[in-house]
């Protein structure tokens, strides 16, 4: 889709995960392989946290924008070396990146459905946009299950009235974080773009 001219535009990320424990750094990387945080074995960062679990794609990581709270989500494709002590993830980690676990649970997930209307709602710069495009990663879907329909319904009573809709599930979510800061490609993630002539 491209659009040109005077469009007004607002948009929402959200995810519904929470970092736990302590932020590391990846210090050894090569693409989306992540081999080290903090010098160690990328399993061992993990295990601090799940235990002596086999890595697999429930298992995610929070990449922290340079100087931000700001963070994006990294899924594990579900490989993992355990001689190299490396995970492979389904995008690139930067290098140098701060790093940290993440988990969630169902309500979460389907809230954040929510959260990333009320967000676009609030950066949007006009008084009413005219269309809204949904898009939630199919990864959400597996996990979610029968419940991923609620994504949609949850964020029903808070989409302006007449306001046109239309979305569909992906692999990799495109958008910044905040108005003002760099495209990120996200894991696991709703996006939701309002947009408009007002």
């Amino acid at each position: 889709m491209l659009l040109s001219g005077d469009v007004l535009w607002g948009h929402g990320v959200s995810s519904g995960w929470t970092p736990v424990g302590k932020k590391g750094i990846a210090t050894k990387v090569a693409g989306n392989v992540l081999y080290e945080v903090d010098g160690q074995p990328a399993l061992e960062f993990y295990r601090d946290y799940i235990g002596d679990i086999r890595p697999s794609p429930a298992y995610r990581l929070a990449v922290f924008e340079p100087q931000q709270e700001s963070w994006y989500m990294r899924t594990s494709n579900g490989d993992y070396d355990e001689t190299s002590g490396s995970i492979t993830f389904f995008a690139d980690i930067p290098l140098n990146s701060e790093v940290q676990v993440v988990h969630s649970d169902r309500d979460q997930m389907v809230d954040s459905a929510r959260l990333s209307m009320l967000q676009a709602l609030e950066h949007y710069p006009g008084n009413q946009p005219t269309i809204a495009l949904f898009f939630s990663c199919t990864g959400r879907m597996h996990v979610l299950g029968t419940r991923a329909k609620e994504e949609y319904k949850i964020l029903q009573p808070e989409m302006p009235a007449g306001v046109i809709s239309g979305g569909f599930y992906t692999y990799g979510e495109i958008a910044p974080l905040r108005p003002d800061g760099d495209t990120q490609f996200h894991n696991e993630t709703f996006v939701t773009l309002l947009l408009g002539v007002e």
